[in-house]
């Protein structure tokens, strides 16, 4: 284990709410913002996988639930800033995905989310597999989720 992970962390997390509060006050809602977004939803997926495989506590400062907080308003932040643009459907379509599955336990907000998507990101592969799992979370399916469910990248699992 990483022990230096935590102030790292830490630290890292600061200087993405310090951007974000800038990108807010200045009303940037671009392709560099969508960039800087999809870097901070990424930083948080993957220190919320690095956090559960090292077995780390609440204790080491780092706190799941705060973490998941930040993730789902870059999500949020985001997913706005797409609905406004053009771009890269291959690419938004892996950040739309982790958005239905951070929305998982509610399923109003995951169909209120897929009416607002382009044909094209619905039907991509990482919307698909995302709505083959809520539909087996949905549905009690386990055998189905643990197939869909390790079909997934670690950091969806953030």
């Amino acid at each position: 284990v990483d022990h230096a992970y935590p102030g790292t962390y830490a630290f890292v997390a600061d200087r993405f709410r310090a951007v974000v509060q800038d990108l807010v006050v200045q009303d940037i809602n671009d392709a560099r913002a969508a960039w800087i977004y999809e870097r901070i939803v990424r930083f948080h997926s993957l220190s919320a996988v690095r956090h559960s495989v090292a077995g780390g506590t609440e204790a080491s400062g780092f706190s799941a639930y705060h973490n998941h907080e930040l993730m789902s308003k870059a999500l949020v932040s985001l997913a706005h800033i797409y609905s406004k643009s053009n771009g890269d459907d291959g690419v938004r379509s892996d950040y739309h995905a982790c958005y239905l599955l951070m929305h998982a336990s509610d399923s109003l907000i995951a169909a209120s989310h897929v009416r607002t998507l382009t044909r094209g990101v619905q039907r991509s592969g990482p919307v698909t597999h995302a709505l083959a799992v809520l539909r087996a979370a949905s549905s009690g399916d386990g055998l189905a989720l643990l197939r869909l469910v390790q079909g997934l990248p670690l950091e969806a699992l953030g």
